[in-house]
């Protein structure tokens, strides 16, 4: 059977084509197809940089694929990770040697629950860069993953982020708060040993632990969008890291992660060139060296690290740490780079501190390398890639590769960027109308765009949206090949070129024959029965079912019996046909062909069990059309059934010219536009197609703003829900339909710029504080458009006014005002406002708090002590708000005992250890009690412990007791005056042992006491005494 194909393929070319590049482009980007090295340059500079050779072949192998090269497609809609794996897996299944395959994701939402896992041979690629937006919701693992032995694998203009919102931090500052997320070890992509994969303009944003890391060779990063990741604190966290050799990075935007780093052993000759970092580059630790870092601009925002006061949250105000433009190792457990690296025309601008130049290693005609020592301190940091040529390699680059537009940036300025957002396809049918839009960047401003189709200038435009529509040389093109070529000028004379093949096709499609066999018909034996056809159409039979009479399945259909009916066919009809076969008998059967229930041919035949056809082939019926085939055989004899069998109806269409889909863009506002508050938007679409425009439809935010049923299509400024707009980001999406329902969309961002009132932060004193005094305040006021006057007031008189910048007020600013107040309750408040006349006034309550009083009554300063007496204790706190955090008690600036809790005080119930059988000497016992607004006050006495003579006592020659000072055991020996009666007491006089001799011998257990003091009372009918026994340490 033959069947057409060519509405299909239409629509896979339209899919594929979008902004990426394909061999109808040539001269586009670094990194394509066709880039060559460029050996006169390398043979110029073999003695001086060898390296080059290497360097020219950093990135994918053979460039990334054009999307025209991928010879399989499949599409998918939003989904999960569980949707693209198995959608990947099909499609790597699918193909034949020497086959690619690629992946296309319609816009939408991707949730990301585990690993997307990459094949070899197979790409993704998004519908738009933003409007596909993948996800990442589990913790750990990889978002996307190019796993060992994967290679010729890569992902073109999709968004990745992580599932978990902004990070708080946008800097490493150096504080474990830094680690926002402990658990999550997620890492967004993940190259582990592949070869020749790719990342095309994709944005990676708000990632657990890292964006990206590549332990893999031969990978290109081109046109990435980076920035954000919620770990950022030591042990390698918030890395955008390369941990292998011959990569390349370009073209790429990066910001607020920890590192960019090319980091760790095989580390060489990758290329790090022509991007725009808002952060350092680091060769961290242990690289092999022979890395080339060429044409970046490297900028150090005011807010990065170093920040010693003002900083988004206090906690970051740490002044540390000091981060460099481009930087070596920074620890003692760091490794300087094996061999040198190699920077060439960057531009470097360090707007976070003062160390050294703002612009280091920015001299475009010298070449730097390094690192060479290990950054201890700033001098270190600021002297680590010394000037190793002074003059500039020949052919100004040390990466030699030609054909890319443009080349390499100088100074300031880079040549312009242009690319066709449309006509989104290759190949254009001829006669649908034909819309060239382009999208032109320039740093400094585009002087002139000029369009050329086969060379013949088509116009020229110098302000935006740069359309081309109307004119009658692109809508009437011959079939065949043609060029369109865009050429871009800038305002400093910087030129880019273009170039786009197309082929304008036949517009017709080429008739189709198709063929119904009844194989899928189940109808055994007479009745009826609807079945799905060979091609899926539906056909309704009355008849038997039979095997084996034609060509296999076939049916009986008796005289007068309606045979078998279609549905609805599309395409028209030219011809029909019909095998039929005479059963049983011999005698006349007569057989109808009808077409939308219309005779279109009467056939009669005679003779039994032989094969004949009925056919029509001059039908030229256009449009829907249904078949019906009967047998009209008659005949008076009741018995006579003049049965025929059906098969094998076969027909042929007519073929008809494609109705193409429309086009449209706009016309206002263009890409990149902003809006002030206050200002309205109107909005111009330009929209076109080969028959007729139905309606156009335009949404805000993806709510349905209005219809246009006609041209033009202009909404003004009195559309109330085009007004509707939300600050910062808003999405304007156009969508056309032709009369046959065919649509197309396109959709443009536009920035309102809300002017918010001031901003006034109260850095220090904080509302609610306490404290001893005040003399100066730390107050930050900032506006998003500027600010015109700040006023500081206490308790509504005016102290100080500032017209001019700074509007905040620091330190180092006293105010007489200020330290002249007595203990009180003030308040210090701020009016801002704007140069547009927004105010804003914000107020704090502070209180002048007193330090907490400490009252010492025992002991006092002077006090003498025996070694091993009680020192009682005495001592209180008092504060004047009872707000007392902590009293802490220090013998000889050792602390001996803290109170956190009320009661703050110590008396003679409180038995220190501390303070029990001291040695004898001179001793201070100092307080210090803090109250919850830090305010501290001291107290401290002196005192002296004597040294008490003890030795063995005796009550008379015939009672001995020893030791003394003792250990363990004291022993107590009689040889003639007993009984005696003896008591043992603490320094408290709290009795400890009641006994009596009964013996000449008893022994007191004294390792069961504290170390100190005691008193033994021994008494018999002679002696009554009371001495001191000392236990030892």
């Amino acid at each position: 059977m033959i069947r057409g194909k060519h509405s299909l393929l239409i629509v896979l070319i339209f899919i594929i084509s979008g902004v990426i590049v394909s061999p109808g482009y040539t001269q586009l980007q670094i990194a394509d197809p066709g880039i060559s090295i460029d050996q006169e340059k390398i043979a110029a500079n073999q003695d001086n940089y060898p390296q080059m050779e290497c360097w020219a072949q950093a990135g994918v192998r053979g460039g990334i694929p054009f999307l025209n090269s991928f010879s399989t497609t499949k599409i998918i809609e939003a989904g999960t990770s569980a949707d693209i794996n198995a959608a990947l897996t099909e499609l790597n299944a699918s193909l034949k040697d020497g086959e690619m395959g690629l992946l296309i994701l319609r816009n939408g939402e991707y949730d990301l629950q585990s690993e997307v896992t990459m094949k070899s041979n197979v790409s993704i690629l998004g519908e738009t860069r933003d409007g596909v937006v993948c996800t990442i919701n589990f913790l750990d693992g990889f978002g996307f993953h190019f796993r060992d032995g994967v290679e010729k694998s890569g992902m073109y203009r999709l968004t990745i982020q992580g599932g978990w919102g902004e990070p708080k931090y946008d800097w490493n500052y150096s504080i474990p708060e830094n680690d926002e997320m402990p658990n999550n070890g997620n890492i967004s992509v993940k190259f582990t040993r592949s070869t020749d994969c790719w990342l095309d303009k994709i944005n990676i944003y708000n990632s657990g632990r890292d964006p990206m890391r590549c332990d893999a060779s031969h990978t290109t990063f081109r046109d990435l969008k980076v920035k954000g990741a919620h770990r950022k604190a030591g042990g390698a966290q918030g890395y955008f890291f390369i941990q292998d050799g011959d990569n390349l990075i370009t073209g790429c935007e990066m910001t607020h992660l920890r590192h960019i780093s090319l980091q760790g052993g095989g580390v060489e000759y990758n290329v790090v060139y022509d991007n725009d970092f808002y952060q350092e580059v680091s060769f961290h630790t242990g690289d092999d060296g022979n890395n080339l870092i060429e044409a970046n601009r490297i900028t150090l925002p005011e807010d990065m690290p170093p920040v010693e006061s003002g900083g988004p949250y206090l906690e970051t105000n740490t002044n540390a740490p000091n981060y460099f433009a481009i930087m070596g190792p920074w620890s003692i457990i760091h490794e300087v780079s094996a061999n040198p690296n190699f920077l060439f025309n960057n531009r470097c601008l360090q707007l976070n501190h003062d160390f050294g130049s703002k612009t280091p290693w920015s001299d475009p005609n010298k070449v730097y390398s390094g690192p060479i020592k290990i950054g201890r301190n700033p001098d270190d940091h600021i002297n680590n890639f010394p000037v190793l040529a002074d003059n500039a390699p020949v052919g100004n680059t040390l990466y030699a590769i030609s054909g890319a537009n443009p080349p390499a940036v100088s100074g300031l300025n880079k040549s312009p960027k242009v690319q066709f957002l449309q006509p989104l396809d290759t190949e254009i049918r001829q006669g649908s109308i034909m819309l060239v839009e382009l999208d032109v960047e320039d740093d400094f401003g585009v002087g002139q765009v000029s369009l050329y189709v086969d060379d013949v200038p088509i116009g020229t435009r110098t302000d935006a949206p740069f359309i081309w529509h109307d004119e009658s040389i692109l809508n009437g093109l011959d079939m065949g090949s043609h060029q369109l070529r865009a050429v871009v000028i800038d305002d400093d004379g910087l030129e880019t070129e273009r170039l786009m093949n197309f082929e304008i096709t036949d517009s017709s499609n080429a008739p189709s024959q198709y063929t119904e066999t009844f194989s899928n018909m189940v109808l055994d034996g007479w009745g009826t029965e609807t079945f799905q056809g060979d091609d899926n159409w539906i056909w309704n039979v009355n008849g038997k079912g039979i095997n084996g009479d034609i060509e296999g399945r076939g049916v009986y259909f008796h005289k007068q019996v309606t045979g078998i009916t279609s549905s609805t066919f599309q395409g028209g009809i030219t011809r029909l046909s019909v095998e039929c076969l005479n059963k049983f008998n011999g005698n006349e059967r007569t057989v109808e062909l009808y077409v939308n229930d219309a005779l279109v041919k009467t056939h009669t035949q005679t003779g039994q069990d032989q094969k004949y056809t009925v056919d029509v082939d001059d039908l030229n019926i256009e449009g829907d059309f249904s078949i019906q085939i009967r047998n009209a055989s008659s005949t008076s004899d009741p018995d006579d059934r003049r049965t025929v069998s059906f098969d094998n109806i076969s027909w042929t269409t007519l073929g008809n010219a494609q109705n193409a889909a429309p086009v449209l863009s706009f016309g206002t506002p263009i890409k990149g536009k902003s809006l002030q508050e206050n200002e309205l938007l109107e909005v111009e679409v330009f929209a076109y197609d080969d028959e007729n425009i139905a309606k156009v439809e335009l949404f805000l935010n993806d709510q349905l703003i209005s219809a246009d049923n006609e041209a033009p299509y202009f909404w003004g400024t009195d559309v109330v829900g085009l007004q509707n707009l939300v600050k910062g980001d808003n999405i304007l999406k156009a969508i056309a339909y032709d009369n046959e329902s065919l649509s197309s969309q396109r959709q443009v961002t536009v920035f309102y710029a809300v002017n918010e009132a001031p901003v006034i932060r109260f850095i220090s004193p904080v509302n609610g504080a306490k404290m001893k005094s005040i003399t100066s305040v730390d107050i930050e006021v900032t506006d998003d458009i500027g600010l015109s006057k700040t006023e500081l007031y206490l308790n509504d008189q005016l102290i100080s006014t500032k017209s001019d910048a700074p509007f905040g007020w620091s330190p180092s600013e006293t105010f007489e005002e200020l330290s002249s107040l007595t203990q009180d309750t003030y308040m210090i408040k701020v009016m801002a406002e704007d140069v547009s006349g927004k105010r804003t006034e914000s107020q704090i309550i502070v209180t002048l708090n007193e330090p907490p009083t400490i009252n010492v009554i025992s002991p006092t300063s002077g006090s003498v002590f025996d070694n091993g007496s009680a020192i009682n204790l005495n001592i209180s706190v008092m504060d004047d708000f009872s707000e007392i955090k902590q009293v802490e008690l220090f013998l000889d600036d050792v602390l001996i005992d803290e109170k956190t809790t009320a009661p703050f005080s110590w008396d003679s119930q409180d038995q220190l250890t501390a303070l029990l059988a001291l040695e004898p000497g001179v001793y201070t016992l100092k307080v210090i009690a803090t109250d919850l607004e830090e305010l501290s006050s001291t107290a401290s006495v002196v005192f002296e412990v004597n040294r008490v003579i003890l030795g063995n006592e005796t009550l008379n020659k015939d009672v001995l007791v020893f030791p003394n000072p003792v250990d363990n055991v004291l022993r107590i020996q009689a040889s003639g005056s007993a009984p005696f009666q003896f008591v043992l007491y603490d320094v408290f006089g709290k009795e400890l042992v009641r006994s009596s001799t009964e013996g000449l011998e008893t022994n007191i257990n004294m390792s069961v006491y504290k170390p100190g003091l005691y008193y033994l009372h021994l008494t018999n009918s002679v002696v009554d005494k009371t001495f001191k026994v000392f236990r030892k340490n």
